[in-house]
This record gives C-alpha cells, sequence and structure tokens, in this order.
C-alpha cells in the first residue's frame, strides 16, 4: 500500500499545497544593481548624438522646386563664424544629393601668398582631389571650391555633410583650342548628407581637427568630447527616469558638479558639462537629442525669409554654348529686377593673383582664379564670389547672347553698403568674406533658363585678340597625334590605352604614377642604385646595384618625391600584357636608404600590376591652365556699380569734380540708410562700430552707421 500510494499519488505533501505562501525576501534599492532592474533604460537606450538613417525614396530636386528657396545664407550658431549655410527643408536620410557640378579652381600658393590671400580661408587641399599632380616643392595646390565648399562651418560635433571631390575631366584639348587652360576641368565637385537633417538646422562640414589646431582652436570640444558628455548625460538620464531610484532631481546638479570636478579630464569635455550643470539644461540636451545639437539653434522659416539669402535659385549643369564647360541655370520663375543671386566674396590685390616663377617649366604669369574674379579696370582690387555665381557665363548684344542678369554690389547687405563709401585702403583690410556681390534680373527668367551676364567689352576684346593670336602650341614638324602638350592628351587619350608602348616612356609634359599598395610581396622586388662613380662590393649584398632594367642612380624618376597623392608614386613601365591587363613597373623611393650605403637609392620593382593602378599624369606645372598662353581676365563690374573712390588706377582727374562725387555719394548714403529699418540700422550701427545695438537710439545709430 505505501509503495502504490507513493508512485500514483505524487506531490501530494504539504510544500505543494496550492495556497502555500510564497514570496521572494526583496533586496533594498541601495544594494540591487540598477543594471539589473528591468525597467532600467541604460545609457544606449537614448542614442544621443546619433542619426536616424531611413531608407526613403526622395526627390531632392524635386522638393526644391516646390518651395520658394530650400537653401538660405545666413548667421551661423558658431559664434564669429560669420554666415552659415542653413537647409529650409526636411532631408531625410544620408547620401541625398545637395549640390552636383561644382567647379573647383586650383590655386597655387607660396608660403606668404597663403599667409596674405583672404582667400586661403576657404579652400581644400590638392590631396583631396584624386590623383592630382599638381605638386611642386614652390607651391602648394589648393583648390576653392564654391557654396558648400567656401560657406560651411565646421561644427566638430555635428557634422552633417560630406564633400566627394572632382576628378579631372579636361573639356578641350590645347594643341587645337585656344579656350583651353582658360576654365577649370575639375568641374563635377558634389556634396552629400550624411544623416537626416530638420528644415532650419545648419549644415556643417568636417574640415579636420588639425585644421583648428592649426588656427589655434585648442578649446573647442572636439568628436570625442561631444561623445563622451553624450554618454554622461544618458548615464545620469537613465537614473532619472528609473523608479524608486536613489538618484533624485535635487541631487542631479550635484552629481554633474562631481563629475565635472572629479571624473573627467578632457577639457573638451569639462567645457561642455560646465553647461550642463541644472536639470533643465540636462533636459535641454535630451530634447535636442545630444549635446552637440544643445548648442545650435534650429532656424524658424520666418526668421530664414527674413535674415537669410536664398542660395538656391541657380543650378549648374553643362552650358548650352559648346566648349565653355558649364553653367548657371534658374532652378525657378525669376521675375525682372529681382536678387536671383547673393554671393559673399573676398578681396584681392591684382598684384597676389600674379605667379612669378622664373624656373622651368614657364608657367602663366596670372592665376586661373583670375577668370572667376570680378573688378573694374580702374580698380586694383579684385573680388571673387564664394558661391555658384562662379558658373555664370558671358553673353551681350555684341555676340547675339543677350544677357538676363547683371551684377551689382549688393544692396541689402549692410556691410556693403556701409563698405562702398569707404575709401579702398580700408576694403584692402578687411578680413574674409566682407562683401556681397548680387545677381539681378534684367527680364523675367523662366525655370531651366541659363543665366548670362555681361564679362565687359574690354573681356570681349581680350578674349577676340586672344583668338586671333592664338597659336598652336605643337611643332610645326610634329604631327598633332604625336604632340603631348594638352591635358586632354595625357589624362583621357593615353589613359585609355594604357597599353600603347609609345606612351610609357615619359615625356617632357608628363609622367606615369603607380599605387602597388595592395600588391604581394612575392611580386616585389626592391634593389638599391648607387652611382657609377661610387665603389662598392657587389658579393657583399647582391641589392645594391649601379643599374637595373637600364634603370640608373640619376634617373629623372628619382625627382619626384613630393607627389601629393597618398600611397601613389612615380613609376615608370617595363613591361605591359594586354591580355592579362597588367604591367610590371619600377616604382622609385629617393628618400629611402640602404643601412650601409646611406647615398643609394631605393628602386623597387612590381610584378603584374593591374592598369588600373596605373596613372598617366601632367607633370607638375605643365597642365593646360599654366599654359603661359592661356586667357586671362577678370570679369567686369558695371561702373555704375562700382564705386569711384576704389578707381586708383585712373590717370588724372579734376579734383572739384571728386568733391561734389563724394558728397553726392554721401547724401546718396544717408538715404539708403534712412530707407533701413530701424532695427536694420542698429545692428548694422552695431556690427560695424563695436557697439551693442540696444545702446543706441535711432539717431545715435544712424551717426555710427555713418561714422
Amino acid at each position: 500500500e505505501k509503495k502504490f500510494f507513493l508512485e500514483k499519488k505524487p506531490y501530494q505533501s504539504d510544500q505543494h499545497l496550492p495556497w502555500a505562501f510564497r514570496r521572494y525576501i526583496p533586496l533594498s534599492d541601495d544594494i540591487f544593481p540598477f543594471q539589473w532592474r528591468d525597467d532600467y533604460k541604460p545609457a544606449s537606450y537614448w542614442e544621443l548624438g546619433k542619426d536616424p538613417k531611413p531608407n526613403v525614396d526622395f526627390d531632392y530636386e524635386k522638393t526644391l522646386r516646390e518651395v520658394s528657396c530650400g537653401l538660405y545664407l545666413a548667421e551661423s550658431n558658431i559664434p564669429n563664424a560669420g554666415f552659415g549655410l542653413y537647409t529650409g527643408i526636411d532631408i531625410p536620410s544620408e547620401n541625398v544629393e545637395l549640390a552636383s557640378n561644382m567647379i573647383s579652381v586650383v590655386i597655387n600658393f607660396s608660403q606668404e601668398l597663403l599667409k596674405s590671400l583672404a582667400m586661403s580661408d576657404y579652400v581644400w587641399s590638392g590631396r583631396l582631389f584624386d590623383f592630382l599632380n599638381d605638386g611642386h616643392p614652390d607651391f602648394i595646390s589648393e583648390f576653392s571650391v564654391p557654396l558648400h565648399g567656401a560657406l560651411l562651418n565646421f561644427h566638430t560635433g555635428l557634422v552633417n555633410v560630406d564633400i566627394n571631390p572632382s576628378s579631372f575631366n579636361p573639356v578641350l584639348d590645347r594643341r587645337v583650342d585656344p579656350g583651353a587652360g582658360s576654365f577649370s576641368d575639375f568641374s563635377d565637385t558634389s556634396f552629400k548628407s550624411l544623416s537626416a537633417i530638420g528644415a532650419g538646422d545648419e549644415l556643417f562640414i568636417d574640415y579636420g581637427e588639425f585644421w583648428l589646431k592649426q588656427r589655434g582652436f585648442n578649446g573647442v570640444p572636439l568628436h570625442k568630447n561631444f561623445k563622451q558628455a553624450d554618454q554622461i548625460v544618458e548615464s545620469v538620464w537613465s537614473l532619472l527616469n528609473l523608479d524608486g531610484a536613489s538618484l533624485q532631481v535635487n541631487s542631479v546638479q550635484s552629481l554633474l558638479q562631481t563629475i565635472h570636478d572629479h571624473f573627467v579630464d578632457e577639457n573638451g569635455t569639462k567645457s561642455l558639462l560646465k553647461n550642463i550643470q541644472t536639470l533643465d539644461s540636462l533636459n535641454k540636451v535630451i530634447a535636442r537629442g545630444g549635446s552637440a545639437r544643445a548648442t545650435v539653434i534650429p532656424r524658424t522659416q520666418e526668421w530664414l525669409d527674413t535674415n537669410g539669402y536664398c542660395l538656391d535659385h541657380l543650378y549648374i549643369k553643362n552650358s548650352t554654348i559648346s566648349g565653355i564647360g558649364k553653367g548657371a541655370y534658374s532652378r525657378r520663375h525669376l521675375k525682372k529686377g529681382s536678387v536671383i543671386h547673393s554671393s559673399p566674396v573676398t578681396i584681392a590685390p591684382r598684384a597676389l593673383l600674379e605667379m612669378e616663377y622664373t624656373k622651368s617649366p614657364q608657367i602663366n604669369s596670372k592665376q586661373l582664379t583670375v577668370n572667376y574674379h570680378f573688378g573694374h579696370k580702374d580698380s586694383s582690387v579684385l573680388f571673387y564670389p564664394l558661391t555658384q555665381a562662379t558658373s555664370i557665363n558671358h553673353g551681350s548684344e555684341r555676340t547675339g547672347e543677350l544677357p538676363n542678369a547683371r551684377i551689382e554690389f549688393s544692396r541689402r547687405h549692410a556691410k556693403t553698403r556701409y563698405m562702398l563709401s569707404r575709401p579702398l585702403e580700408d576694403v584692402v583690410l578687411e578680413k574674409y568674406s566682407p562683401l556681397m556681390l548680387d545677381v539681378v534680373a534684367t527680364r523675367d527668367i523662366e525655370p531651366d533658363e541659363e543665366i548670362f551676364i555681361d564679362y565687359g567689352e574690354d573681356w570681349e576684346q581680350a578674349w577676340d585678340l586672344h583668338v586671333q593670336n592664338w597659336k598652336s602650341p605643337c611643332p610645326k614638324t610634329l604631327g598633332i597625334d604625336d604632340c603631348m602638350e594638352s591635358s586632354k592628351k595625357v589624362q583621357k587619350l593615353m589613359s585609355n590605352d594604357k597599353h600603347n608602348k609609345d606612351y610609357h616612356a615619359w615625356s617632357h609634359v608628363h609622367l606615369t604614377v603607380c599605387d602597388a599598395s595592395n600588391m604581394k610581396s612575392d611580386d616585389t622586388e626592391m634593389v638599391f642604385l648607387v652611382d657609377e662613380s661610387q665603389y662598392f662590393d657587389s658579393a657583399s649584398d647582391p641589392d645594391i646595384r649601379k643599374e637595373f632594367f637600364g634603370f640608373k642612380y640619376d634617373d629623372d624618376g628619382f625627382n619626384y618625391p613630393y607627389l601629393p597623392i597618398p600611397k601613389v608614386k612615380a613609376c615608370k613601365v617595363i613591361r605591359s600584357d594586354k591580355e592579362s591587363d597588367t604591367v610590371d613597373v619600377v616604382s622609385f623611393f629617393p628618400s629611402y636608404h640602404h643601412h650601409e650605403v646611406s647615398s643609394a637609392r631605393a628602386l623597387v620593382y612590381y610584378k603584374g600590376l593591374p592598369t588600373s593602378q596605373l596613372h598617366f599624369l601632367n607633370k607638375p606645372l605643365t597642365a593646360d591652365w599654366y599654359d603661359p598662353n592661356a586667357f586671362r581676365h577678370e570679369i567686369h563690374i558695371p561702373d555704375d556699380s562700382f564705386p569711384k573712390l576704389w578707381k586708383d588706377l585712373r590717370q588724372g582727374g579734376d579734383q572739384e569734380e571728386e568733391t561734389e562725387r563724394e558728397e553726392r555719394d554721401f547724401v546718396h548714403a544717408i538715404d539708403s540708410s534712412m530707407s533701413m529699418q530701424e532695427n536694420d540700422i542698429k545692428d548694422s550701427a552695431a556690427s560695424i562700430c563695436g557697439g551693442e545695438s540696444d545702446l543706441y537710439d535711432f539717431e545715435i545709430a544712424l551717426g555710427k552707421f555713418m561714422c
């Protein structure tokens, strides 16, 4: 019976009674790890500083055409940074192309010029542009990139735009076309979004944190500082949002202060936490999505319309005129008399755009950027637009291509109005981009119509004379096909025929470079070359030689150690195999020395290099835009818009007439100022004369404004 009971009736003891008491022994909150609680949201849950990246079907161009403006130039969120760019529409995801076909213009800076030319604050390193071979020990080659490339500011914690640098794509052939070298062939730079960006947000691009250190901005919080501050805020916020947690609202300030004082070493992080010391400031960071976003203010549509300048009425594509590259087109219907575009400009004395170079090869005496500058024949200063205004082409009644717009100095921009009444010496001393040029429609302009302005009779006559006197650089004894004097020949024709043995030997204007960084060691051999006059024991080290495949110590391949291209070295082709599409090459390493023979030069042999890693380039200072005979002339600003005070190159002049002119200009300036809104005058006075706007009444502000 006992056996039967145990087997047939299990779980009948008292401990199995349904009503028996069950309850765990709770641990108090102060000893139970909060990370183990189910209602605890870890710091990562809040995702501060991260952007949603939805995969959406979004037509940026179509959306722009549905609004009055989608890109604004206005005061930046970053103190003392001047203007910045703001989006006027929601950009829902990453990889949205924000601008394309932007013309990038190469500038050659000497060390002296780099310090004195205002444009140097708006350029990008030549290393950013793939396979640019402008490297030369006497110059620093940089690129001016308009609009986003010049006007986006750098916020180390909020980079939301990236640049896709242009490739070199020559349009004209210098051997047969007089226009070659007169405009930039780096004409497809574009910009894309790195994240979703809300309407009214400022756009930021990465300059590189080294840029900050170069300019002494050592106290600026870096990306890692914003990330660390976000982690701290997330942790504190998680504790606050845990029911029954020991951290109370009134303890937040004390905790944040303790973290700031005792647990953070980075000065950049400390400076951020200094502004996050209360529950309100903590709430702000959470609400804005991170410590970086908490430092900027999203602008309302009303604010942008009131304080901003619309910069997307124009877009860039190939011009309707053949052989001149890109042109600017209207995106929307533009009314006669309306300002269709406003561009900040940098100021450059003409002399600074000269290129004094007495060595070989002979180069053009003027920078290519001269062709993109605006000015007046009677003035020693030129003005360079920082926007796509550089893509507006020439048209005049004289050529039959009637202009539909004109250039004038801005009447809206307060600083420009003020500077127009100042002497030229004051203007030249201004830093950055103190003035603004407007493009004004001279008739109604329809969407997708190309914009033309009159470059002036002087420009037109200079161009006609250039065409009339132009001669091909190719010797008469040499056929066009055998002539190398053309970037198009080197960069396009040669690059499309890499197995052509006639192209493998370097000429006076071209060379070959290789990227062998992915080659296997089995396909690589290094040898060291010594001067023929130098004694050495070849038996002691077979890697030391006087010759290798016909290459010697004094080969001109060793003369190019300064190619500004990462991973790329000057090389020469020994053999090519069309079937495998590979080449055997030797690369030159002039600074790589043997441990025993310091004067030896290294030569590396690569077998079976893919032709995709072989590139044909112009030798430094031999590309089309360096041609001594390439066309150069600034674009004319009409007389009625150019101040006579700035015409310092005029000959003679009646002093009495000059005095009357100055009085008329002064009265005109007064009238223009009186037409301003009262607040506008106060703000203008404050910014120009250094005062606080609320310290001035209307009359004092006007007096200050007129100095």
